[in-house]
């Protein structure tokens, strides 16, 4: 009895052994692993395209129009501006530090007639550029609120016309758009010397002149990333600042005849962009 028992028990003692053999022996616990947050961190090279308005006013500096120092009116010039920007970020915690440069093409146009007469100013804001920095604060790994500041550029051509199908006498006391004298030089105190007196009627362009002006910019957006694609959508708003300068017009009735007309200008515009980024992202 007792050997039948003994037997029972070792011949158990085997098979327990055999299935514990057959069980696969269990590691310590791995945790999937962690998607990585997204970086702001890199550079970018992007597309942008909205609206524009550029307040404009004029000052007569010597007469030619009105008496010296009266102003020509105000007007705002509108349109579309469109192009092309390029720049850098460095993200330190939630903060985002970064450079950018931006060139865009411009279609603001506007026109006012001038007091007291028939005749038209116009106006063509050409181009836009701007160098910022850019400070923004992540609300969200892949949301970036941020303002920027910096200098501002743009380049601008004027013109004074006679509205179409009118035309303008320039006979002795009827009207005298170009007085008969004629600037020799500026650039501090103005100097003229005599020039003859129109006569006959002019039509089209009477007067034009072109600037190119410095000033400085801020702005505010919104820049939302795709996690997963080199991608950025941008939204922003910017405020470009000029001091007044002294635009030299040339005359289109007396040959030669050049005369300073001082331009104040502001800028105020809307933009839409879409970047293509370079580093940092989330893995891509």
């Amino acid at each position: 009895m007792n050997r039948w028992l003994l037997a029972c028990v070792v011949l158990s003692g085997f098979a327990v052994s055999a299935d514990a053999a057959d069980m696969a022996v269990l590691g310590p616990y791995q945790p999937p692993p962690i998607a990585p947050l997204y970086s702001w961190t890199g550079c970018y090279i992007g597309v942008n395209m909205g609206g524009g308005a550029a307040p404009q006013s004029r000052v007569d500096t010597l007469g030619i129009f009105a008496p010296p120092g009266t102003s020509l009116g105000d007007m705002t010039a509108r349109g579309v501006v469109g192009g092309g920007q390029l720049g850098c970020d460095y993200q330190v915690g939630s903060f985002v530090f970064g450079l950018q440069g931006l060139l865009d093409l411009s279609g603001m146009k506007g026109s006012n007639v001038l007091p007291t007469t028939i005749l038209v100013n116009n106006s063509f804001v050409q181009t836009v550029a701007t160098f910022t920095g850019r400070v923004g604060y992540t609300v969200l790994p892949t949301l970036l609120l941020y303002g920027k500041f910096g200098g501002a550029f743009a380049h601008d051509i004027y013109n004074i016309s006679v509205p179409s199908g009118e035309d303008v006498p320039f006979f002795p006391g009827t009207m005298t758009v170009a007085p008969a004298t004629a600037l020799s030089s500026f650039g501090g105190t103005a100097s003229v010397v005599p020039a003859a007196a129109p006569t006959g009627a002019a039509t089209g362009i009477i007067a034009q002149g072109a600037s190119s002006t410095t000033g400085w910019t801020a702005g505010f957006g919104g820049e939302w990333a795709f996690a997963h694609a080199p991608v950025s959508l941008s939204l922003e708003y910017n405020y470009l600042g000029f001091r007044s300068v002294q635009v030299p017009f040339t005359s289109a009735i007396v040959p030669g005849q050049i005369f300073p007309i001082n331009i104040s200008q502001k800028i105020h515009t809307v933009l839409f962009g879409i970047n293509l980024r370079f580093g940092g992202g989330n893995g891509f």
